[in-house]
């Protein structure tokens, strides 16, 4: 689904990649890494598989990104069943927050909750199309598609945070207009 060098990919050659994961209870997304040098990739193996098992199919919608602090971003589309974004016992329409080896950084919103899954960043989401990394601010910015065929983006940044967590905040519609909400956000136009 989405590929990305690791941020010292040349001294380490290592690549990441998201791929939908077959298995008993349907598929779900997994997050991957191999090493990648002379045109050969070798020694692929699975460091995180998300608990967003489907037998429909669906709104697997993942993208990976590199934070500032080396982490990575990884996100969950909601498999068409919408309500499962909201729920933090499941991987459903999340971005998750991820070590390089793929086990869960200490600092992450949800770490020591016994009702959250402690990989979950930011809830919420449907089925996110785009993620990007603010190099300047650490800010995320992610892009999914919309209740009726409207594209948004949303903003999440760890100066957001709640005690339930980052807050995904709505930057725009297919207005293509400005949002009132995020002043510095940029201009997203309905294609």
């Amino acid at each position: 689904m989405d590929p990305a060098l690791h941020p010292r990919f040349a001294q380490n050659r290592t690549i990441y990649f998201t791929y939908s994961k077959p298995g008993e209870r349907g598929d779900t997304t997994t997050l991957a890494s191999a090493r990648f040098e002379g045109g050969t990739v070798s020694a692929v193996r699975d460091l995180f598989v998300a608990d967003a098992w489907s037998t429909a199919g669906g709104n697997s919608g993942s993208r990976i990104a590199f934070g500032l602090d080396g982490t990575i971003y990884m996100t969950v589309g909601e498999r068409h069943e919408q309500t499962p974004a909201q729920d933090l016992r499941t991987h459903k329409g999340k971005i998750l927050r991820l070590n390089d080896d793929g086990t869960v950084p200490p600092d992450n919103p949800f770490v020591g909750r016994a009702d959250a899954r402690p990989e979950i960043f930011a809830y919420g989401v449907r089925n996110p199309q785009g993620l990007f990394i603010e190099p300047s601010s650490g800010t995320i910015w992610e892009h999914e598609h919309g209740p009726r065929r409207r594209r948004r983006a949303q903003l999440s940044s760890p100066a957001d945070t709640t005690t339930d967590g980052p807050r995904s905040r709505l930057a725009s519609t297919t207005t293509g207009r400005r949002s009132p909400t995020i002043p510095h956000a940029p201009e997203w136009i309905s294609p």
